[in-house]
């Protein structure tokens, strides 16, 4: 946990407390591989009461590398569960946190469509080239770009796609 030995002090966000005795609190060490460490003693100079879920701890590691020499030694600021935070997949995020999945990619201030869902299948469509002025045609597993041929007249159809992301 740290580098030519000595104490290791690391972040962690506690996930629950037991007044014992003895006094223990279950720990999830924040970064790197996700950690839970079911019962961390607590130092005595550290108030029950701070010990909420989602509040953000430190946690002092005795020996490098040695859970079982983990004790709590203090917390720090507020809550993170009392700050308007949310848990999602065992970690703690903003209420406007929003996981981009499936055929969308970028980010949640501006997402793109990286492809179609073709409904007979359904198959799932990858979009690829598509100049501008061109039409849309599937060629496989893939939309692309395509000109009438040459003479054809009639109407160009035009099409607008608009993203919508909501949640529950």
């Amino acid at each position: 946990m740290t580098a030519g030995g000595g104490d290791a002090l690391l972040l962690g966000v506690v996930r629950s407390y037991t007044a014992g005795p003895p006094r223990t609190a279950a720990v999830r060490l924040v970064g790197g591989l996700e950690t839970l460490l079911a019962s961390v003693p607590v130092a005595a100079h550290v108030p029950g009461a701070d010990l909420t879920a989602g509040r953000e701890c430190v946690v002092a590691f005795l020996e490098p590398n040695d859970v079982s020499s983990a004790v709590l030694v203090g917390v720090v600021g507020a809550s993170v569960a009392g700050a308007g935070m949310i848990e999602h997949g065992n970690v703690w995020h903003a209420p406007d946190f929003v996981e981009l999945a499936g055929q969308l990619g970028g980010t949640v201030s501006s997402p793109d469509v990286r492809g179609l869902r073709e409904t007979s299948g359904p198959t799932l469509l990858a979009l690829g080239a598509v100049a501008d002025g061109e039409y849309l045609r599937r060629s496989g597993a893939t939309v692309v770009g395509g000109t009438p041929a040459a003479g054809g007249g009639g109407a160009g159809l035009a099409i607008t796609f608009a993203l919508v992301l909501g949640g529950d």
